[in-house]
């Protein structure tokens, strides 16, 4: 059919040639080995050049794509919700799809925010976002993906992509990320990994990562290079994790981090690192019963403790005598019975502190110009 199509176009029409068609959009209808279906497909031409050498007829085009109608597809399976996101649900990509659509540049949505729910991706790879060639900020809750650290995806324009309640399968030593290098932030929570092993291969080098939430997974080991290849980050929230103490050089070299957000990892002591534009550390929920001033030495620009729910039951008078920049200290559900305006005489910049849920009976504290919250003291 397709043979005679073309045929019948070349006796009334004089050749369209590649060359006159680059930097044309075509539309291409979509065909298999059961024939052409009524779907069309968009093709950049300068994205053909491997398939078509000679000179072609628009209607003689046959190419097998991934089977989709992008308008069909979306008014299928997506909606926009009430903040301008673009949800797809119940969605199957299967690892063949993706395949037949790798040298094809077939656009389902040109949508900026995207979010899969309930769906499974067979990998999640450069075909895969080729799909979605704008889209800044991806969310993937309750879907099964493989990931394929043979592809390269450095020139999509992915700024965040945030995986909940998911289940992530790849090779051992391969990267989700690799080369997603405009990526900013990543998001890993309530996930399963296949490999419950959390090192520096599983983020792999990205310079460009701000932000980091990896949160109640399943990891049960954090190798000393876990972080390693985000150099500029930011920000790192790493929690709710079994994990009981972090290797020594966890954050080494990590000179811009300004939020480390360590609670629920059952930490039992202070961790160490030198860490010299920190302004907030977060270990509440944890199991540290004893704090010293030495804790803290590394830790001279927090401006932000969060040091709840411990278990924590006396303090050295001078336990916070380093933190001079510190504004807002939390030390509410420990055991504390006793504390005093000495634990915080080098506090110039003290503003809040929250006590509750202690043991306090009396103390001077009421009468220092800052917040102090001393609610539901217990027996």
């Amino acid at each position: 059919m397709a043979r005679q199509a073309g045929k019948e176009a070349h006796s009334k029409h004089s050749p369209i040639t590649y060359n006159k068609l680059l930097g044309w959009t075509v539309k291409v209808r979509v065909c298999d080995k059961q024939g052409c279906g009524g779907e069309i497909c968009l093709f950049h031409l300068e994205l053909l050049s491997a398939m078509f050498k000679t000179s072609l007829l628009f209607c003689a085009i046959l190419v097998v794509c991934s089977g989709f109608d992008s308008g069909g597809f979306v008014k299928k399976f997506c909606k926009k919700n009430d903040k301008d996101v673009l949800v797809c649900e119940s969605v199957q990509f299967t690892e063949d799809q993706l395949k037949k659509i790798q040298v094809q540049n077939f656009i389902i949505s040109e949508e900026k925010n995207i979010s899969f729910v309930n769906s499974f991706i067979g990998v999640l790879n450069e075909n895969f976002l080729k799909c979605f060639p704008y889209c800044i900020d991806l969310t993937l809750k309750n879907v099964t993906f493989f990931f394929d650290n043979s592809e390269t995806h450095g020139h999509h324009p992915l700024l965040s992509l945030n995986i909940n309640e998911s289940t992530v399968r790849g090779n051992k030593n391969g990267s989700l990320l690799k080369n997603l290098q405009n990526l900013h932030h990543f998001g890993l929570i309530n996930s399963a990994l296949e490999y419950r092993i959390f090192d520096k291969n599983f983020l792999g080098n990205n310079p460009s990562i701000k932000s980091l939430d990896i949160n109640n997974g399943n990891i049960e080991k954090v190798e000393d290079d876990a972080f390693a290849g985000l150099g500029n980050v930011e920000y790192i929230d790493f929690a709710d994790f079994d994990v009981l103490s972090f290797k020594p050089n966890l954050f080494k070299n990590k000179d811009n981090l300004k939020f480390l957000k360590l609670r629920g990892n059952h930490l039992e002591k202070v961790p160490k690192y030198n860490l010299p534009k920190l302004e907030e550390l977060q270990l509440h929920v944890n199991k540290i019963e004893k704090i010293s001033k030495t804790d803290f030495e590394t830790y001279k620009t927090l401006k932000k403790l969060d040091l709840g729910k411990n278990g924590i039951k006396t303090l050295d008078v001078d336990v916070f005598y380093d933190l001079e920049h510190l504004e807002e200290l939390c030390l509410a559900g420990n055991e504390i019975s006793q504390i005093t305006q000495e634990n915080f005489k080098n506090l110039k910049h003290l503003k809040k502190v929250n006590l509750s849920e202690n043991k306090i009976k009396e103390t001077d504290l009421k009468d220092m110009k800052i917040e102090v919250n001393l609610f539901n003291q217990r027996d």
